[in-house]
């Protein structure tokens, strides 16, 4: 049986798996199963995250929070290759080990680092794991899909746009006058992240204050104040809104 559902937006076609949007911190899935026999750790905005080495990589679980995975394959050019939001995971075995991989804490969050092996005996020997572990795949999959289709499918607004909506449904919060986003992320960030440079990235957001589509709240606060015209920007709107459609703010991005 085919599970697989296709979503159009413009141009662009993605697929993604039923059901990517499952909760898997508020569902108990696998933080709570794996908090019994794993201590959480606790990490402040800016402190790097060990991924583990050589033989022995880690599972790392985010529970709350955001981090990024950035690397420096060259050493001199940084690539920002993951965000990760709850629910979200990664392990040493999934980067390159000849890179300066980096994975860093953008706000203050609670994860579960369990080794590679321990976890895969956990998944082999609990039947009852393995459905919130495959769907958990499955968005992370469906996400870089995305990641991957817009950095070689659209225009820098619409990277940037693209960025914005995914920010406001993962860690964005409705508001009187829209949805308000504390962005954690520095210029240098989005422009790793979206393959744009730095002055790009400003412009095009000045080009969105100028528009009425977003407005500056302090430093590195962000309110989308026309959700709805801001994703008519992008041909991914609807891709990014189907991975989070039970967002708290999600609604706002419907008619």
């Amino acid at each position: 049986m085919n599970n697989q559902k296709s979503h159009r937006g413009g141009d662009v076609a993605i697929s993604i798996g039923d059901n990517p949007t499952i909760a898997l911190s508020s569902s108990g899935g696998l933080f709570s199963a794996l908090k019994d026999q794993f201590v959480p750790v606790f990490v402040s905005a800016g402190q790097r995250v060990s991924l583990g080495h050589g033989s022995s990589p880690l599972f790392v679980l985010l529970d709350t929070g955001m981090m990024m995975l950035a690397s420096n394959l060259d050493y001199e050019r940084r690539t920002v290759t993951t965000l990760m939001f709850a629910g979200d995971f990664t392990s040493g075995s999934f980067v390159n080990p000849q890179g300066d991989v980096r994975l860093t804490a953008l706000l203050p969050s609670r994860y579960l680092a369990v080794t590679l092996s321990d976890f895969e005996k956990i998944i082999s020997d609990s039947d009852d794991l393995v459905p919130f572990y495959t769907h958990s795949c499955a968005r992370l999959v469906a996400r870089q899909t995305l990641h991957i289709s817009s950095l070689s499918l659209l225009t820098c607004e619409q990277k940037l746009v693209t960025l914005l909506v995914d920010l406001a449904l993962n860690i964005g919060r409705t508001a009187n006058d829209g949805i308000r986003v504390d962005v954690p992320l520095s210029r240098r960030d989005i422009a790793d992240y979206l393959a744009l440079n730095m002055d790009t990235v400003s412009r095009t957001m000045s080009q969105f204050k100028a528009d009425g589509l977003v407005a500056a709240v302090g430093r590195r606060h962000l309110v989308l104040l026309k959700p709805l015209e801001l994703m008519a920007r992008t041909p991914l709107g609807n891709e990014v809104l189907e991975l989070h459609k039970n967002a708290a703010c999600s609604a706002l991005f419907f008619k």
